[in-house]
């Protein structure tokens, strides 16, 4: 099962040009191959129309990824999503004579199965989440990428670089007359229980560490993202932007739960039956062995030892494997529904 975390706030900005979506949690076919998805985009605050160009590049991704067939593969689906959401964002700033002064970023998630899949465009950030360990996923596409090649090949100061203007400038970002610079990867078998994916904007990451993320933890994922957003806000910078996170985590349902605690019930009573007989077999083959015991103490113990013993050994084994270990492979395997009934209206703030 997957639950879900989301929270945002409009920091000391006018207006909050964050969005995010979510892909549709009640559709049970779609997730057999489409897993669960979460996206997060970022208006660019220094450029015009940045809460249109956010909510654009949200609604188009989220258009483009549900037209994904069974046939296609979820990386493939999830670049042809971005690649779309590019264009419809390039076209309005088109109209409105804003082109390369309009766009948004982007991050965007999967989980299907035990495996993550990621995409990315601009500064937001992907996490990998293991309870309270996060691993940063994704790369930053900004100029000082570039500032940093050129101190590697001597042609800048490193402390020309730390300090240049336009260091934190975007090279990548939705809505770019052309889309050269996209991060993506999977995490395969890494969605186990208790683990997940954050994405957030940037006002929450430039802001919080990894450590302080960490410290705010809680195992509600809705809880985790209001505690991110609250530890922000208490920094109380000056110019706050806006910041949202969401979050996507594995647990098991109650079903899953009971059906491994009776597997573990199961094991242990076969595990005491097998015990008792190794004992009985034990003291058996050591009355075997005396050469003390008489004739008529050998026969009386024989009977017990050999008929009561086997009989009684036998039919609980035989009891046990066939009522309780025909089933244990369905048990041991989790199901892969992905599937849940989550509190909010899918996708989208208001």
């Amino acid at each position: 099962m997957i639950l879900e975390g989301i929270c945002w706030a409009v920091g000391t900005r006018e207006e909050q040009q964050d969005f995010f979506g979510f892909s549709d949690p009640n559709d049970a076919d779609f997730i057999k191959h489409g897993g669960r998805l979460s996206i997060v985009c970022d208006g660019m605050g220094g450029l015009e129309n940045g809460q249109e160009a956010s909510h654009c590049a949200v609604e188009t991704f989220l258009e483009a990824y549900r037209k994904k067939s069974p046939n296609e593969s979820i990386p493939d689906a999830l670049y042809r999503s971005v690649n779309f959401a590019n264009k419809r964002v390039l076209e309005m700033a088109e109209s409105f004579g804003q082109v390369e002064n309009c766009g948004s970023t982007l991050v965007a998630a999967v989980v299907h199965n035990d495996s993550l899949y990621w995409i990315s465009v601009g500064d937001s950030h992907v996490y990998l989440c293991r309870n309270k360990e996060l691993c940063l996923l994704n790369e930053e596409h900004v100029y000082a990428n570039k500032l940093q090649a050129a101190v590697k090949r001597g042609l800048l100061y490193q402390e020309e670089a730390d300090f240049h203007p336009d260091r934190e400038a975007l090279t990548s970002y939705i809505g770019i007359p052309e889309l050269n610079e996209i991060s993506s990867g999977t995490e395969e078998r890494e969605i186990i229980d208790g683990a997940g994916v954050m994405l957030c904007s940037d006002g929450l990451s430039k802001v919080l560490s990894m450590e302080e993320m960490s410290a705010v933890f809680d195992i509600d994922p809705n809880q985790w993202a209001i505690n991110l957003v609250e530890a922000t806000l208490s920094k109380k910078r000056t110019h706050q932007d806006n910041v949202t996170v969401t979050i996507l985590r594995r647990e098991r349902s109650q079903q899953q739960v009971k059906k491994v605690n009776k597997k573990k019930l199961k094991i242990n009573k076969l595990f005491i039956v097998l015990m008792i007989a190794l004992v009985f077999g034990f003291c058996y083959i050591l009355i075997l062995s005396s050469g003390s015991l008489t004739d008529t103490t050998f026969e009386s113990i024989t009977p017990l030892a050999s008929n009561d013993l086997a009989d009684s050994v036998s039919e609980s084994l035989t009891s046990i494997v066939s009522d309780d270990l025909n089933g244990l492979n369905s048990v041991i395997s989790p199901a892969s529904d992905d599937s849940f009934d989550p509190s909010h209206e899918n996708g989208t703030q208001r």
